[in-house]
């Protein structure tokens, strides 16, 4: 009787591991056909990520690529990123939404640019390299345009973190967006966002963009600031590159709201 106990046991394994697989299988299936008629509108293409990692989108705005991704948040929910080559190199800007527990932060001494607009100012925390141009930048176009992104899809509070770092803008809200109409929405908002900065400044930049995102960015570590020489490692969720050394003395990932504590050596195709 035991006998035929296990083999009954290994085979009701295989059927229930064989189900997740299907279920898994069929989400993913789903899933790139609601990407494949985002990608049709954007003039872009499905990205695809693997069998442990989430499809993504490689699409046109404007004269520039930018790419669309998910990581992974919580047990069963996803973050949505887009990120898009930036004119302006030497900036760098970190902007999320102000919360209960960023002004009592803020009360201890933490730093936050305030830009004179009182809106604005009460909503986000915004840190950066250069104040006299980040105030530039952060019109009040721009303003409009950020404050739309971030009241979108959110019924009480905004929701938002958006970085400029080594010439690339990125934006990351905390949903996973995955309705051809959710997307569309949240791409369109992103090119407004997009455009309202890189074209706040008479600066002279052109936009010299001509192929996607490369899947390693030349830019600076997110921890110490620094350019990415040596030994470097990506975030397994987010792809975000870091200093080794940086990366052990934060213990987990530099990105606001990603929170990973494994890294990667090279980036998964």
């Amino acid at each position: 009787m035991a006998r035929d106990a296990f083999p009954l046991c290994f085979i009701a394994f295989l059927v229930i591991i064989g189900i997740f697989v299907a279920i898994a299988s069929i989400s993913s299936a789903v899933n790139k056909g609601v990407l494949e008629q985002v990608a049709k509108r954007w003039k872009g293409y499905v990205e695809l990520g693997g069998f442990f990692g989430y499809d993504g989108l490689v699409m046109q705005i404007g004269d520039a690529y930018a790419r669309l991704s998910y990581s992974k948040r919580g047990k069963n929910s996803r973050n949505t990123h887009l990120s898009v080559h930036f004119p302006d190199k030497q900036l760098r800007l970190e902007l999320y939404v102000q919360d209960v527990i960023q002004q009592l932060k803020k009360l201890l001494g933490m730093y936050d640019l305030e830009i004179g607009a009182r809106e604005f100012d009460d909503a986000f925390i915004i840190n950066g390299n250069q104040p006299e141009r980040i105030i530039e930048y952060l019109n009040p176009q721009s303003q409009v345009a950020i404050l739309k992104l971030a009241r979108f899809s959110t019924l009480v509070s905004n929701d938002l973190h958006l970085t400029i770092s080594g010439g690339v803008l990125r934006v990351t809200k905390h949903r996973g967006f995955q309705s051809v109409g959710e997307l569309n929405e949240f791409i369109t908002l992103f090119s407004e966002v997009f455009e309202a900065l890189a074209y706040s400044r008479n600066t002279g930049i052109e936009f010299v963009s001509s192929s996607p995102l490369p899947r390693v960015q030349e830019t600076e570590c997110q921890v110490c600031g620094h350019p990415l020489e040596g030994k470097i490692v990506f975030c397994l969720s987010c792809k975000t590159p870091h200093h080794l050394d940086c990366w052990n003395y934060f213990e987990s990932c530099a990105v606001y709201g990603c929170g990973q504590h494994r890294y990667t050596e090279a980036r998964r195709a």
